[in-house]
């Protein structure tokens, strides 16, 4: 049975838990933050996405994660079910307007949504959205010019002598990732500049 301390644990996992406004420069400032809005023993304290994120309890005994803004020092909590945070529904139409063509999986997890999603260059990405305000936090940096589609990556292996390419998949730190055959006739594993096509690194594939 759904008691009514439960629904006002939920009602206020809604809204933000602190109104200090100043930084969090370390991990124990953001302990005394957590603790300062009510919660209770955090622990598993780590800086993940920008931001403290710690497991911890209410009042009520509800487990929830803890979320700390290192500028601002808002404390948010988040249940398992992400109750407090935006909808799934939302995280969907924000990574779509971000530029995203395809969606294949939306998860709530430790506190953050993350989203399984591919991009316009066919890039597989594995992104992590705040849960309040649906910013993407590990957007991939393509400050170093056009990524090259995947298209245009497997054109250019097959230009530089590799066949039987296969497994072509984007690795979230920024290359590109294949298994080939050589010119040498040999099985290798390959790392590509997404914006040159050019290979950066062969191992061979025993």
């Amino acid at each position: 049975m759904f008691k009514p301390t439960h629904l006002l644990a939920c009602l206020a996992l809604a809204l933000p838990l602190s109104a200090n406004t100043a930084p969090v420069e370390d991990a124990g400032a953001a302990l005394a933050r957590i603790t300062a809005a009510g919660y209770h023993a955090p622990y598993e304290l780590e800086y993940r996405h920008g931001h403290w994120v710690a497991e911890t309890t209410t009042a009520e005994g509800l487990r929830i994660s803890a979320i700390v803004d290192p500028v601002s020092g808002r404390v948010d909590a988040f249940d398992a079910r992400g109750n407090g945070a935006i909808s799934a529904q939302e995280v969907r139409d924000r990574v779509l307007a971000a530029g995203y063509e395809r969606i294949t999986d939306i998860e709530f997890d430790d506190g953050f949504w993350e989203v399984e999603a591919i991009d316009r260059y066919g890039r597989e990405m594995d992104l992590v959205v705040h849960p309040v305000s649906g910013e993407i936090l590990n957007a991939p940096d393509d400050q170093g010019g056009t990524p090259l589609t995947a298209d245009q990556i497997h054109a250019a292996l097959v230009q530089a002598g590799y066949t039987r390419i296969h497994d072509l998949d984007y690795d979230n730190d920024g290359y590109w990732e294949a298994d080939a055959v050589n010119s040498r006739g040999e099985r290798v594993e390959l790392r590509v500049d997404q914006f040159s096509g050019a290979v950066l690194r062969e191992n061979r594939d025993d």
